[in-house]
């Protein structure tokens, strides 16, 4: 599959965050309730970026916003100790299909 360019540039920022916030801890523990409460607070600083009441970069806070919610899909589709959910399974998915079929 060819890879859009907006997609890889968007993944590329996506990574350089993650790789400046590596030393944080990790995310793959967190539960989904605790990424959900993040999402939260991310789109509360992008609704600042966007009222002009933070100094925040807003593309850096919607990239913040994805990293999030790529977390919760990635421990959704992923339980660590499952072999059924394996990336593998999930490759080739379309994407309006779910887990359940």
């Amino acid at each position: 599959m060819e890879v859009r360019e907006e997609v890889m540039w968007f993944a590329e920022k996506m990574e350089r965050i993650l790789r400046r916030n590596d030393g944080k801890g990790g995310w793959k523990g967190m539960k989904h309730w605790e990424i959900h409460e993040r999402i939260t607070q991310e789109l509360e600083e992008v609704t600042q970026c966007l009222a002009g009441a933070s100094d925040s970069y807003l593309p850096d806070e919607l990239v913040d916003v994805a990293n999030y919610c790529m977390f919760m899909a990635w421990n959704l589709v992923r339980p660590w100790s499952d072999p059924l959910y394996s990336v593998d399974r999930w490759t080739n998915l379309e994407v309006t299909d779910s887990p359940e079929g």
